[in-house]
């Protein structure tokens, strides 16, 4: 009787620490997840800067055809510093997609733990 009690208490005691690491790899999840979408954002908002900016260079060249040859090389400055301007972004935007590709393949990890986890946890239970 006492081995089953024995048993029961082992039982218990590996059936929390299941549950405290699922809660410590669902709040990793939350925390990816979270980073993920913040990643997403800043990508957002660096493509929409970037298409942005090359609407300005496309509005710059434009004016440069109707200026005069007076004003053409200052123009040809806007130009270039906006399309130099682009290409960071463009690099910015690189990085970004980089790194939420980290974080999607992190997040994937997480969720196979997650479910290796829950699995352990059930044949535990089962057990």
């Amino acid at each position: 009787y006492s081995q089953l009690q024995a048993l029961q208490e082992r039982l218990r005691t590996l059936s929390a620490e299941r549950a405290a690491d699922l809660l410590r790899h669902y709040e990793q999840q939350r925390v990816l997840s979270s980073s993920l979408s913040e990643r997403d954002t800043q990508l957002q908002q660096a493509t929409d800067r970037a298409a942005g900016l090359e609407a300005d260079v496309s509005r710059i060249r434009s004016e440069m055809a109707e200026e005069s040859r007076i004003q053409k090389k200052d123009l040809e400055e806007k130009v270039a510093s906006a399309v130099a301007d682009s290409a960071s972004l463009r690099t910015s935007v690189l990085k970004l997609e980089k790194e939420a590709e980290e974080l999607a393949k992190k997040l994937v990890d997480a969720n196979l733990q997650i479910t290796a986890l829950e699995d352990r946890l059930k044949a535990a239970e089962a057990a």
